[in-house]
């Protein structure tokens, strides 16, 4: 493991080592800056670092997902580390410095750093390009970008490909569209601006033997990959170009008025012709639902006439019939009548009573009471007022019993 907090203490036969570093590096080891999120800081005015010991080790932190190179002077090769990762130099080995290309448009030797951020990440960059009719053109665009590492970790030269280009930044911008003196790079650039304005990730990163689109843009010198590209903004860069555009513009903008001022007018003559088909058709809906109404108002009415009539006969049927049903009882009970005569009715009358009479008589009762169990008769009372009107008297009670029976 290495300890980089230890005190060490010379032999009597040795002495400490100084290890020579450039004051770049040096200054960026003394800084130990975070190369993702402290990488906007370079327009920053430079602070003086802290002077370091001679003889002190030069630690640097790789962090995740970042590479840096160390290169042995004595044995003639380098060394890549990726990150995580904590690393020290050797005796005869030196950090290899990056000098970046940064800022919009980029400018060379920007950043500096020790450290190469292995991404994804994305960039925004301005570009000139020169069309066919000898126009240039300044495009902002951004970009995804990354470093394809599959292989680094098994091959030595794989790893060491990611240093190979020095200005990286502006290589693979320069790659991507910018002016060079070559017949490849200006015969594609004559076919680029046409092509923006279709599909700008066509136009960037070509075509395939199928005739699609290729998914990426890949620099086999450094194993750089774009995947996507995205244009902000297009617009001339000399003013005769500019004054033309907006010449153009504006008279295409006026003879494009007249075309919208009759568009605007066969618009509203459709509006108000909807809306006039809106109003018929809504009229025309309250007079059917009026007429469906009147006729429905109609119906009910029809319907209720006739259920009355239907009453009205069937109620005078009903005291047709009841008066024809009293007439013949009165007819029946009037023959009924005649044919058993008066003289039998009135004995069949007063049967009951002549027959309750003659029994009483049989019995030899003087005076008789005769009542329903609905009205009861206080016997004891009346026994009472007999009794005390005999003792008043002062009658014998034999008498009074013999009396009674």
């Amino acid at each position: 493991p290495l300890r980089l907090r230890r005190d060490l203490h010379a032999e009597p036969d040795e002495e400490l080592w100084e290890k020579q570093l450039p004051p770049a590096v040096e200054a960026l080891l003394v800084k130990q800056k975070d190369p993702m999120p402290d990488r906007f800081e370079r327009s920053k005015a430079a602070e003086a670092p802290e002077s370091k010991p001679r003889d002190a080790a030069a630690p640097l932190r790789v962090p995740h997902n970042a590479a840096v190179q160390i290169y042995d002077y004595k044995a003639k090769v380098a060394r890549v580390v990726f990150g995580p990762e904590m690393v020290m130099l050797n005796p005869d080995e030196q950090f290899t410095q990056l000098s970046l290309s940064g800022g919009k448009p980029k400018k060379p030797n920007t950043i500096k750093s020790l450290t190469l951020l292995l991404g994804p990440d994305f960039s925004t960059d301005i570009i000139t390009l020169e069309t066919s009719d000898h126009a240039r053109l300044q495009i902002q665009l951004s970009y995804n970008w990354y470093f394809d590492t599959s292989k680094c970790l098994e091959d030595a030269k794989e790893a060491a490909k990611l240093f190979s280009v020095p200005r990286l930044c502006r290589r693979h911008v320069q790659s991507r569209g910018q002016p060079r003196p070559r017949r490849r790079c200006c015969s594609r650039l004559r076919r680029l601006p046409p092509a923006l304005s279709q599909d700008p990730r066509g136009a960037l990163f070509g075509f395939n033997e199928a005739g699609k689109i290729r998914d990426e843009f890949r620099m086999p010198q450094n194993n750089l990959v774009i995947t996507s590209v995205d244009i902000q903004n297009v617009e001339p860069v000399e003013q005769r170009t500019r004054d033309a555009l907006q010449k153009s513009a504006h008279s295409a903008a006026v003879e494009s008025s007249g075309q919208a001022k009759a568009e605007a007018q066969s618009r509203a003559e459709a509006a108000r012709i909807e809306g006039q088909a809106a109003v018929e058709q809504a009229r025309f809906r309250a007079e059917a639902l009026g007429i469906e109404s009147s006729a429905e108002l109609e119906r009910v009415k029809l319907a209720r006439e006739a259920e009355l009539a239907y009453q009205r006969e069937q109620n005078q049927l009903d005291v047709s019939r009841q008066k024809e049903l009293s007439g013949i009882e009165v007819e029946k009970f009037r023959r009924f009548v005649d044919a058993i005569g008066a003289d039998t009715i009135r004995a069949i009358a007063s049967a009951g009573p002549e027959m309750q009479v003659k029994m009483l008589q049989s019995l030899g009762l003087k005076s008789t009471l005769i009542t329903d169990g609905n009205s009861p008769i206080n016997l004891f009372s009346t026994a009472h007022g007999l009794i005390g009107a005999d003792f008043l008297r002062g009658g014998s009670r034999p008498a009074r019993s013999e009396e009674a029976d």
